[in-house]
């Protein structure tokens, strides 16, 4: 605030040396005054002199972009980030803009500005990742893999770039190559809960399901687990490994009600009521599953 009084009174005095107002306006961008930011930015383009001097222009549109970005408008957002790389060609402007054509579905868009980042900025690790993940949701798990690894490369204690490395040697089958990234992530953050839950399938695939549900359930009892329903439905598939079917049955009731449709967590709750003799609900269960999907043959079997 003393920051913002004093580019204030300096720029009472003269109105028309642009960096007043652009360093102004920073300094309500971090005070989280978009508004107030917004028209202190603008003033120091109607600046004429700002024209001749690239770098500040880049830096006032990419502020500009922000304070439209903070107020959820994204396209007004993209339109001063363009005009950024116009004057001057900002790494960080291109990151932002990928950011955003990322966020709105444009993923071509948003693979070639995050390839400019790569290229002009090789040490910004979430550029890396970020690539990785567009390219792990086109199932391009070898180039993904790859990505994941600069990532890495950067910087070592990426947690999440070494669960969706793991994920990525899952999908190639090199389910021991996963493991030990899994592994690398839990050294870095014990309680993450998907590197947990990766390990429990791992050890779950293997029949092995005594190594496989300390790891579920610690993934299942995370508070901030954003794939809990993936991590109940594991911990409730290794109680059913376990002839554990009460256990079972509760955490996946968890699970349905998180998701009612999931048609994983259907199918191994009609195999919990079927251990349990529970011949009425596992069939009205099936049935769930066949509205979810008509095509599930298993469900009718």
């Amino acid at each position: 605030n003393e920051a913002s009084d004093l580019y204030s009174q300096a720029w009472g005095h003269n109105d028309q040396y642009y960096k007043t107002a652009l360093n102004w306006g920073i300094t309500r961008t971090r005070l989280g005054d978009s508004a107030s930011a917004r028209q202190r930015l603008e003033a120091a383009l109607r600046v004429p002199a700002i024209q001749g001097d690239p770098a500040s222009l880049s830096v006032a549109c990419s502020q500009l972009a922000s304070t439209h970005e903070a107020q959820g408008d994204r396209r007004a957002a993209l339109g001063w980030y363009q005009k950024a790389v116009a004057a001057q060609k900002s790494p960080d402007a291109y990151f932002s803009m990928a950011r955003i054509h990322e966020s709105l579905g444009e993923n071509a868009k948003a693979r070639e500005q995050y390839l400019i980042v790569t290229r002009d900025k090789p040490d910004l690790p979430e550029a890396w990742f970020n690539l990785g993940n567009l390219s792990y949701a086109e199932r391009q798990y070898s180039e993904a893999f790859k990505q994941y690894q600069q990532a890495i490369h950067v910087n070592a204690n990426f947690t999440k770039a070494h669960v969706q490395a793991g994920k990525c040697q899952a999908e190639l089958g090199n389910a021991d190559g996963a493991k030990t990234s899994f592994e690398a992530a839990l050294r870095l953050e014990p309680t993450h809960p998907a590197a947990h839950t990766e390990l429990a399938r791992y050890w779950k695939n293997k029949g092995i399901f005594d190594k496989a549900r300390p790891y579920a359930q610690a993934a299942a009892a995370a508070p901030a687990n954003d794939d809990r329903i993936t991590a109940l439905n594991e911990l409730g598939a290794i109680y059913l490994g376990l002839n554990l079917f009460e256990d079972a049955e509760k955490v996946l009731q968890q699970a349905r009600g998180l998701n009612p449709s999931d048609s994983g967590v259907l199918e191994n709750l009609s195999r919990a009521y079927l251990g349990l003799s529970r011949f009425d609900d596992a069939i009205t269960v099936n049935e769930a599953r066949v509205k979810v999907n008509k095509a599930d043959w298993n469900a009718y079997e």
